[in-house]
């Protein structure tokens, strides 16, 4: 699951300089350098999406020595550096990808040097580092590179006996904002370095099948012993800030379904993200049924009424009315339109005030109904240019998700009112 790129250190000697020098267990002294050279080497991955997982665009290269001193940093791109250095031991540590001269860092600076979350294009920060004895033996010293990043993909289908269930969209949510450069892996993530949620991938209208890819930083949740099965991975039971999907999708015509899979290294009790892993989810929707814990959903049906319906004559009033069927912590907002007719002769009535005009934002509460007046009073009706009246409503969640309820509704004049 781990893809690991590789940076090799190989100290060459200089004819003259050869390895009488002993091993020095304190700071290297100056003026016994030899040279050598540092090759940068890659692992050749796969590539995905605008991502190059594998390539190392530039590099900053600590060299410390055994009491901690900085001896030399080097900021360079390409594959081979020429360093000087004299016999000793040394801890060199090696950050790809930062796209910056970071300068000269003591090894706590370096510790608490912090990075940002990854985007959807470009390269992936990465760091390794090791400790090793110079003794002008023309040694290979190898250093291995872990990507700051995880991966996580998804293969997500809706299963043939589900019904008509579409998939609208996949976000993941709970995301690290930064971490150090050098992780301490051993303690969880803090709060206090921040979290968001990715931006919203949409699907066409249909999609019964959809993947793709996220990059994330290290998360650390934990364990939570009391989980026995997957269907107990729920928001109920999950740390804060656990990361996860969240996949959206429609079933029938209105009703708008969350489905959430949390991450971590088993389907129930882990929720840890690490640097380097590569996680795959195949996840296959079953059916819309909220006996999941791991499923909410919300359904709002639109009712529409006039005196004389399919007719109105001037003076009449109609009313319209908002079922909420929500299941989820989402908040809505509503925008009523005129969609045929004379706009600057409706007027629509929110309980305390009339409003002219084709376009009227609604108030939908969270969990209960919602309703309105409205009225259409052209001066004169025409045939075929506003003798029909036609609206439509639209209510939209937090997340800007689109369209969840839309209806349009035609009322028409009387046709002894009309004229031609």
């Amino acid at each position: 699951m781990k893809h690991i790129a590789k940076i090799i250190l190989t100290v060459l000697l200089l004819p003259g300089l050869s390895g009488c020098e002993q091993p020095s267990t304190s700071d290297p002294k100056e003026g016994n350098e030899v040279s050598g050279m540092l090759e940068v080497l890659s692992e050749q991955l796969h590539t995905t999406r605008a991502i190059a997982e594998s390539d190392i665009d530039d590099v900053n290269i600590f060299i410390y020595s055994d009491t901690g001193g900085l001896k030399q940093h080097i900021y360079a791109s390409g594959a081979s550096h020429k360093i000087d250095m004299a016999p000793g031991r040394y801890s060199i540590y090696v950050a790809a990808n930062i796209h910056q001269d970071m300068g000269d860092l003591s090894l706590t600076r370096l510790q608490s040097y912090a990075i940002t979350a990854p985007t959807d294009e470009g390269t992936l920060t990465m760091i390794g580092s090791d400790t090793f004895t110079i003794d002008g033996s023309g040694q290979v010293l190898p250093i291995s590179l872990k990507r700051h990043a995880a991966k996580i993909a998804y293969n997500i289908a809706v299963d043939p006996a589900a019904g008509d269930i579409e998939i609208s969209s996949v976000q993941l949510c709970s995301i690290p904002d930064r971490e150090y450069l050098i992780t301490d892996l051993t303690a969880p993530t803090e709060p206090a370095s921040g979290f968001h949620d990715s931006e919203i991938r949409k699907f066409p209208d249909g999609s019964q099948r959809v993947n793709g890819i996220f990059y994330m930083l290290t998360n650390r949740q934990g364990d939570v012993s009391s989980i026995a099965s997957q269907d107990q991975k729920n928001p109920d039971k999950a740390p804060k800030y656990a990361s996860y999907l969240c996949i959206r999708g429609r079933s029938g015509e209105n009703k708008v379904v969350d489905f959430v899979v949390y991450l971590g290294s088993n389907m129930t009790t882990n929720f840890d993200v690490l640097p380097n892993e590569a996680h795959t989810y195949n996840i296959t929707i079953l059916s819309d049924s909220e006996t999941d814990t791991r499923i909410t959903s919300y359904l709002f049906e639109f009712y529409s009424s006039w005196p004389r319906s399919p007719y109105c004559i001037p003076g009449d009033y109609g009313e319209f009315s908002v079922r909420n069927g929500n299941r989820s912590d989402h908040t809505f907002t509503g925008q009523l339109e005129v969609t045929q007719g004379d706009a600057a002769s409706f007027r629509y009535g929110d309980g305390g005030a009339w409003h002219e005009g084709a376009l009227h934002d609604v108030y939908i509460p969270a969990k209960s109904d919602a309703r309105g007046d409205m009225e259409y009073t052209p001066a004169l009706i025409k045939k075929g240019v506003n003798q029909t009246l036609a609206y439509r409503l639209t209510i939209t969640d937090e997340q800007g998700g689109g369209s969840n309820t839309v209806r349009n509704w035609p009322i028409s004049h009387h046709p002894s009112l009309t004229s031609n």
